[in-house]
């Protein structure tokens, strides 16, 4: 949020109390310099900018001067507002935890029968059968497990691709 002084028309005292400084300054019997005018110009320009989520402690206490309780609503708006902000990305983290247990789960589970079905055909004579599933067992885990660590790291995969360029 800027906060900017307005400008001298919407200004009246201020703009006559520059008026009689720059008078005052100009009142000597000294030549005037552009120097001297830019020292006078550059002393009465003012500029303030404040940024943040709450108003600037300037305009606060004249939101107090006109509602007597403003400032107070304000800061309890902002608080429950930064509340909820928090209990959602809690409410997110824990629902990214679950899904991570489940798909953890979900991959036992798979892995295990992989192997179960197996050890089940390696034992009715089928060989074959049990080496092509315990092999796609196998393929499929490491791959998983690849393609998990390689998520992890997006920035330094993304780095790896722009260089080749």
């Amino acid at each position: 949020m800027s906060v900017k002084t307005l400008p001298e028309s919407h200004q009246p005292d201020l703009a006559l109390e520059q008026e009689n400084e720059v008078s005052t300054k100009l009142d000597d019997d000294q030549p005037v310099t552009r120097r001297m005018i830019a020292a006078i110009v550059e002393s009465t320009i003012e500029q303030r900018h404040f940024q943040g989520p709450i108003p600037h402690p300037d305009i606060f206490r004249q939101y107090g001067e006109i509602i007597p309780d403003a400032p107070e609503r304000i800061l309890r708006v902002f608080e429950e507002d930064s509340k909820h902000a928090r209990e959602i990305r809690l409410a997110a983290l824990v629902a990214q935890k679950e899904d991570n247990r489940r798909v953890h789960w979900i991959a036992f589970s798979l892995i295990s029968l992989g192997y179960v079905l197996s050890v089940v055909f390696a034992l009715m004579k089928e060989e074959w059968l049990a080496g092509i599933i315990l092999t796609t067992t196998i393929i499929g885990t490491v791959t998983g497990f690849l393609q998990n660590r390689k998520s992890m790291h997006p920035s330094q995969s993304e780095s790896d691709s722009s260089s080749d360029t």
